[in-house]
């Protein structure tokens, strides 16, 4: 064995030490990080991740305004639907619209939106992939919550819950995709007067998967009918079909914490 080997391997254990310490170092340091732990460190002494769920202003000024447009509309709701990035405030509007409609609120998890889910009447369900994925024709109002990225991801680093999903998932990916969506169903777009809140009411039918067929079409972008709905509309945005969670990593999150610990190795 060579001097070069023997001196390699006689460094190994401490360039080792040295690399996983300073990588660890990085990584705590980072808001998102210590988000993901509080939330850790919540779950081991409650049982949940969550904070306990509050009455938010924001929340109940949205509903007023809300409830004012479905009764200037004369509009009786029986199934809601509410979409936006993670950190938009579903889970708060939908509780609170939920209580003050007498309704069910259900969050749906990520892998419950592989398959077509059974929705059940005067509920309101909310979820990240809802108008991408799911039949949307079986709801009579859907709400998109407009929120820009960089407020969403600290607003998932503030609750606490899963701080980490600012690194790990491409928001502004996840945006545009339900930008898309949310675009191309079939009705009047409403608004009230809180800025990130998008209504439409379905009138007849919200012929959302024809309208995708239609755009693809016009971009002259292959697909065929075997493809999910949120692989077209991912072919829509990016050019190639994609779908489930995987489409939305950002696999690079963390390439400057492991190159900064390597670095560290040779100083």
């Amino acid at each position: 064995m060579s001097s070069m080997s023997k001196s390699i391997i006689k460094a190994a254990p401490e360039f080792a030490i040295r690399f996983t310490s300073t990588a660890l170092q990085n990584m705590m340091s980072k808001q998102t990080v210590q988000s993901f732990f509080r939330g850790q460190f919540r779950k081991m002494t409650t049982g949940s991740r969550e904070k306990p769920f509050k009455p938010v202003m924001d929340a109940e000024l949205a509903c007023d305004e809300i409830l004012a447009f479905f009764n200037r509309m004369q509009i009786m709701p029986k199934l809601i639907g509410i979409d936006g990035i993670p950190g938009a405030g579903k889970s708060t509007l939908g509780r609170t619209l939920a209580n003050r409609l007498c309704f069910q609120w259900c969050t749906l998890k990520w892998q419950e939106m592989q398959f077509e889910y059974d929705f059940k009447q005067q509920h309101i369900y909310e979820n990240v992939r809802l108008i991408r994925t799911q039949n949307i024709e079986l709801f009579d109002v859907l709400i998109y919550l407009d929120l820009p990225v960089e407020l969403a991801k600290q607003r998932v680093i503030d609750r606490d819950r899963n701080g980490m999903l600012a690194d790990i998932v491409r928001f502004d990916r996840m945006k545009l995709v339900g930008d898309v969506a949310f675009a191309l169903l079939e009705s009047q777009e409403w608004t009230i007067h809180h800025p990130t809140i998008r209504i439409k009411v379905k009138d007849n039918k919200f012929n959302h998967t024809e309208h995708i067929h239609t755009m693809l079409d016009q971009k002259g972008i292959y697909w065929d009918h075997s493809m999910t709905k949120e692989e077209k509309l991912f072919a829509l945005c990016y050019g190639k079909p994609k779908k489930g969670i995987l489409a939305y990593a950002n696999f690079g999150a963390y390439n400057n914490v492991i190159l900064s610990a390597f670095n560290s190795c040779f100083k």
